[in-house]
Order: structure tokens, then sequence, then C-alpha cells
């Protein structure tokens, strides 16, 4: 077989391929568009409070439409100017990526994630500093799909000790308020 090289071929010919190749192009970006995403979001946007050296649960799910390979979970944090990895994890339990130090033995995620779809993230001892914005990428294949975005608010529990606090000493100095009038 025999190919004449592209400058040797007619005008028409040339035009002709080029307007094969680009309806070929746009109907493969019109038919990916159509597939189902490989992985469906439940998502939840609804803030976390917690008090200081809690433990927070930072719901994410997701329900995959067929047996995915390779899928990997990242938690992440905004954090002045930059992105901290929170807990980033292959299924199978292989740690991904570089941990912030600030989460380090703090991060743990539901032994059969893979499996459920539950990459609700447990995060242990929370600081105030741990207060902010966590985004749940779940990725399968090449494309990561933000599945879950919410603000964790951390108090710190002062306020709670104080108002606590004048309320016991309305209680046990009542009874001697009664006594001195």
């Amino acid at each position: 077989m025999y190919f004449l090289p592209a400058h040797h071929l007619p005008p028409v010919i040339k035009e002709m391929i080029t307007v094969h190749f680009g309806l070929t192009l746009g109907l493969l970006f019109l038919v990916g568009d159509s597939l189902p995403e490989p992985i469906q979001c439940e998502k939840n946007q609804s803030p976390v409070t917690a008090m200081r050296s809690d433990t927070v649960y930072l719901p994410c799910s997701f329900r995959p439409d067929r047996q995915l390979d390779e899928l990997l979970v990242s938690w992440q944090k905004e954090d002045q100017n930059a992105t901290l990895v929170v807990h980033a994890e292959k299924q199978g339990g292989e740690a991904q990526g570089h941990q912030d130090d600030s989460f380090k033995t703090r991060t743990a995620l539901s032994l059969a994630w893979n499996e459920t779809g539950n990459v609700t993230l447990q995060l242990r001892a929370v600081t105030t500093s741990d207060s902010g914005n966590y985004t749940c990428f779940i990725r399968a294949g090449q494309l990561p799909r933000n599945c879950a975005s919410l603000q964790l608010i951390v108090n710190s529990g002062t306020f709670l000790i104080c108002a606590h606090l004048s309320t016991w000493m309305t209680i046990l100095f009542l009874p001697l308020m009664k006594i001195v009038l």
C-alpha cells in the first residue's frame, strides 16, 4: 500500500480530511460529555462545629457507577495562600501525597471506604488552628472530583467554662445571700 505525502494531495481531499477529522473530534467531545460520571458525589456543605480537643467527623461520600480501579481520596484545607494536605489515601489504605505535619497521626478514614463510598474524615484532638475550609476530592482515573466543601469551626471552650462557672457561683452563693439579708 502506498500513501501520498500530504503536500501531494489535491486541495479537495485535504479539505475533506480536515472536515472529517473536525467532525470526528466534535462527535467524541459530545459523546464524552454525555457519558455518566464515574463518581456520583453526595454533597454535604453544612459547617461542622466542635470544641477544642474533640474528635470531629467531616462528612463526604460518593457512589461509584461501576467498579473503579485506582481510587484516591484527598482531604485538603485552605490555609492563608496555601493548600494543606490533611489526608490522602489510595484504595487499600496506602497513604498518598505529603500530609501536612500538623495533621499527622490525627486523621483516619473508614477501612472499607472504597467499597462503601464513605470517605468521612475523622480528625482527632482538634485545635482552634484546625478551623477553616476543607475540601474532599475523589479521583478515579485522571480527573479529581470535588465531593464536599465544608467549614470546620473549633471553639476554644473558654467562654463556656466561664458561663458554667458563673452559673455555679450563683447556685453556691444564693443561699449565702439569703442568710446575710
